[in-house]
């Protein structure tokens, strides 16, 4: 027992080092090559107010990102989404810029999005009995 716990104590400096290089090394061998990966997707509106009615003059987006080689694409392409925030906007006519999100946010670059803005067009909801 002792000899195992020397084993594990005994230069943990040097045994922590290694362990960080290779962690890094693995990193940079497995997720330095890219690949561009094009995809067009529908663009989300998020924080609606629910007494606002909403209509985007751009309904979809396509945009250019760059994914680690050997990835696999429908995983990504899945998750990334597009959205415009309209939190705290009242009636009227806006330009907004598109964001692109995705949750695998260290692997994935986005690289381009076109179109980067678009028109929001709010107006009240009728109220019931109008």
């Amino acid at each position: 027992m002792k000899r195992i716990k020397a084993l594990i104590i005994e230069n943990w400096q040097l045994k922590s080092l290694s362990l960080l290089l290779a962690l890094s090394l693995w990193f940079w061998v497995n997720l330095s090559g890219k690949v561009p990966l094009i995809l067009s997707k529908d663009v989300q509106l998020v924080n609606e107010n629910v007494n606002y009615e909403y209509r985007l003059q751009a309904k979809r987006v396509r945009m250019k990102l760059y994914i680690p080689q050997g990835t696999k694409i429908n995983s990504i392409a899945e998750d990334v989404k597009a959205y415009v925030d309209v939190s705290g906007l009242k009636p009227g006519e806006y330009l907004l810029s598109i964001r692109v999100d995705t949750k695998f946010k260290f692997m994935v670059k986005v690289e381009e999005i076109d179109p980067e803005y678009t028109k929001v067009f709010i107006k009240e909801k009728p109220r019931m009995g109008q």
